[in-house]
């Protein structure tokens, strides 16, 4: 009489792994608005220009490179005032936004003193980032892939099953720098400003492959 095997039944084992590195920036991107108002239009867009071009080289003299600055916003636009019910047009309103990209930490302060001592109106949108952020989440990725490792040899120990070590599948879910707060502030004779941490996160969900350490025949 001829036994027959039973086939071997794949059985799957899904975990997930995720680690998250904590990273100090080292840039930093700026907004820096000046903004003029009067009635005379070619006036103030000359006001403007002066103001502009006055609060660049402040920011040239702190070492930061002329390509490192753009204007990313320049507009005129007519200024109405209203007055029971009725729209009276009072003047002009000029706009000019720069961008400056700041890769000293250190600078952020005087950056934005300087600014404000030569006219600029308004400071905004202050953004850190890391340079080479690929780098940390590489790094994440395999702290991430190692912890769903050691998952899955918990489980398979817990239900007595042996291992496949080799994943069946390896998929990403995410990878996304979020912002941080420290409680250490920015030290600075400038005006203090609190870069935090970066926390650049890896998210993997991995399928390895088990059999029951004591198969039927």
């Amino acid at each position: 009489m001829t036994t027959r095997h039973r086939p071997t039944q794949i059985k799957k084992l899904h975990v997930n792994g995720d680690y998250t590195i904590f990273v100090t920036p080292d840039q930093v991107q700026i907004n820096i608005g000046i903004v003029t108002e009067g009635k005379n239009v070619t006036d103030i867009q000359k006001r403007n220009a002066e103001t502009t071009s006055a609060v660049i080289s402040a920011i040239l003299q702190l070492g930061i490179a002329n390509e490192k600055i753009k204007t990313t916003e320049f507009r005129i636009e007519p200024v109405y005032d209203f007055e029971n019910g009725q729209q009276h047009f009072i003047g002009y309103r000029v706009i000019h936004q720069l961008q400056v990209n700041v890769s000293d930490i250190a600078l952020i302060g005087p950056v934005i003193d300087q600014a404000i001592a030569n006219g600029a109106t308004s400071v905004s949108n202050i953004q850190f980032s890391v340079s080479h952020p690929e780098r940390y989440y590489q790094n994440a990725l395999k702290k991430a892939i190692e912890e769903a490792h050691q998952k899955a040899i918990v489980i398979s120990q817990t239900i007595d099953a042996v291992l496949n070590p080799t994943p069946l599948k390896i998929e990403e879910l995410s990878n996304r720098p979020v912002p941080y707060q420290s409680v250490q502030l920015f030290k600075s004779s400038a005006t203090p400003i609190q870069p935090g941490e970066m926390a650049i996160s890896a998210n993997v969900k991995v399928e390895y492959q088990y059999f029951p350490r004591h198969r039927q025949q």
